[in-house]
């Protein structure tokens, strides 16, 4: 839903920023922290773009919560080099205006980092 809003609602500068945040991801040698701040930036980013506090805050407290799964088992979970690129793809169709497809891809990339967490947990259990 957040997705299909910021592609509605979404202006340029959005983008942009989007655009400049994943340039980050580029660094050589870059940091799994550091990647997960720029994943973290793509995603306020769109919850800016999709103009509603309330999902706003809402995502934040879910996107904290996720967050705090990370750091628990990021040990056993792999990098977050694909997870940024998927960021990438969800740009490219934001920017195109493509809701559909940002709907889909930001989808795919929510349960793919739940089943990367899921499948840590149980490894602990």
């Amino acid at each position: 839903y957040a997705t299909r809003l910021a592609c509605a609602r979404g202006k340029a500068e959005h983008w942009e920023s989007m655009a400049t945040a994943l340039e980050g991801a580029r660094k050589p040698g870059i940091t799994n922290d550091a990647l997960m701040a720029i994943d973290r930036t793509c995603h306020e980013i769109v919850w800016s773009a999709a103009g509603n506090r309330f999902l706003t805050d809402t995502l934040d407290m879910l996107y904290a919560q996720s967050d705090r799964l990370w750091h628990l088992y990021l040990a056993d979970v792999a990098d977050m080099h694909d997870a940024v690129e998927e960021h990438g793809e969800i740009y490219k169709a934001l920017a195109d205006g493509d809701a559909d497809r940002a709907a889909k891809l930001a989808e795919a990339h929510m349960r793919a980092f739940d089943e990367e967490i899921s499948q840590a947990v149980r490894r602990h259990l």
